[in-house]
């Protein structure tokens, strides 16, 4: 990845970031978790670094 000097940007300095919006899940606890775990199973999948949830 190049800046804007055209220089190279060591990949050591990326941080990938994942914003999730899970649906509402009241009063099942489980279901949530299930929600959850989907989500950190798709942000390793994409080699995200960081997922953030509401």
């Amino acid at each position: 990845m190049d800046n804007h000097k055209g220089q190279e940007i060591p990949k050591k300095n990326i941080v990938r970031v994942g914003a999730c919006q899970t649906p509402e899940t009241i009063g099942d606890p489980f279901s949530a978790l299930s929600i959850l775990l989907q989500f950190a199973k798709e942000g390793e999948d994409k080699n995200v670094d960081l997922l953030l949830f509401p």
